[in-house]
């Protein structure tokens, strides 16, 4: 449930309702961006902003649905307890030198280790050119791979994705 009930110059004040009772952990809450815009005077594009709750920043991502580069949607994780009414504040930044990035906590991490030659996996590396052709990794020879997860591997808290750099040119996913 979204409503606002607190509309001020360029701050607004929203609460969120668990009406379950039941603990909802990191519960995905999508704002539509029209709605949004009712109770801002400047153009969306011409501004960043900032969400808090109980004085805390809350991470979010803009989402363009139809790639015509403005977004549609502004979407973070919150935790409710059981029956919980939660406030939520956003306010605008117009000025882009004030703006910090709400972004402090990682969700997400992304790896491409390659192997070293005492057989360890270095630091992760973000480019590599693979060989033409190049055969999956053969474990009664080699014990280890080139590459950890022989390829690239990205993973959150929820889904896992490792991407297979050689000729089977494949993806696992694994959900958690």
């Amino acid at each position: 449930m979204f409503s606002i009930f607190n509309c001020h110059a360029q701050t607004h004040t929203f609460s969120i309702i668990n009406p379950l009772s039941i603990k909802r952990q990191d519960e995905l809450v999508v704002i539509k961006r029209s709605d949004i815009e009712k109770y801002f005077r400047n153009n969306m594009n011409d501004f960043h902003y900032e969400i808090t709750s109980a004085k805390k920043k809350i991470n979010f991502q803009n989402v363009d649905l139809n790639n015509d580069e403005h977004w549609d949607e502004l979407v973070f994780l919150a935790s409710f307890k059981p029956n919980e009414k939660k406030d939520f504040t956003i306010e605008s930044v117009i000025n882009q030198k004030s703006f910090r990035s709400n972004f402090s906590e990682t969700f997400a991490h992304v790896r491409m280790k390659p192997k070293n030659k005492d057989n360890s996996f270095g630091e992760s590396i973000t480019c590599a050119t693979m060989p033409y052709q190049n055969s999956p990794n053969d474990f009664a020879k080699n014990p280890l791979p080139p590459y950890l997860t022989e390829g690239p591997a990205w993973e959150n808290d929820k889904v896992a994705f490792r991407l297979y750099f050689d000729t089977r040119n494949t993806i696992d996913i694994y959900g958690k």
